[in-house]
């Protein structure tokens, strides 16, 4: 099981290495929300404002890809050090990028990288506590969850600095924890404990 997982992270780790800054209609929004995660520090995230936008001038270097979801994602990079982006007015959890912008040092594509590894890591690791909380038949249950539901979509939430990325890791896999602590059987309350804070 550990060996699995570890090539479950290896998977999401190369995914994340694989598309440069801006890949997503909406990555440089997200990075620089987790560029200014822990409030304004030099260089990285400065004159954060609230009101009347909600905006930061961070070092990100590119533009927001505000293209049709329709149309092919040509967008052109702008390479001016310091942008004021836009960044999160409550829609996205903060602690989501707090936690990311501790992987933020040093140049951009290499803070961006950390930050998508990171999270692959965070995932991996909520996967195998989950794992362990779990009877032998849920640990199926979720593996048949990661191979059809998953992909391809979950697969490059997972390796990105996407919030989103948490949601459907929980909405696809918490409720396997809980139904797996309330289903009948031999298990002891420790043992449906961690079921229920795995999941």
């Amino acid at each position: 099981m550990l060996c699995t997982l570890g090539w479950f992270c290896c998977v999401l780790t190369m995914v994340s290495l694989m598309s440069p800054i801006g890949a997503s209609h909406d990555e440089i929004f997200h990075a620089t929300n987790v560029w200014c995660g822990r409030g304004e520090r030099q260089p990285y995230c400065l004159d954060l404002k609230r009101s009347p936008e909600f905006s930061a001038l961070t070092n990100v270097g590119s533009q927001h890809c505000k293209a049709d979801p329709q149309s092919p994602l040509i967008c052109p990079l702008n390479r001016e050090e310091i942008q004021r982006h836009q960044t999160n007015n409550g829609l996205y959890p903060s602690l989501f990028y707090f936690i990311s912008s501790l992987f933020v040092h040093g140049s951009v594509e290499v803070a961006l990288i950390l930050a998508r590894v990171g999270n692959a890591l965070l995932i991996s690791a909520m996967l195998l506590l989950l794992m362990i909380a779990l009877p032998s038949r849920h640990r199926v249950v979720v593996s048949l969850v990661i191979m059809t539901a998953f992909s391809p979509t979950g697969y490059y939430l997972f390796s990105s600095v996407h919030p989103s990325s948490w949601t459907s890791f929980g909405v696809g896999l918490g409720w396997v924890g809980i139904h797996a602590a309330f289903t009948p059987g031999a298990r002891s309350r420790k043992q449906q404990a961690s079921c229920i804070v795995a999941g």
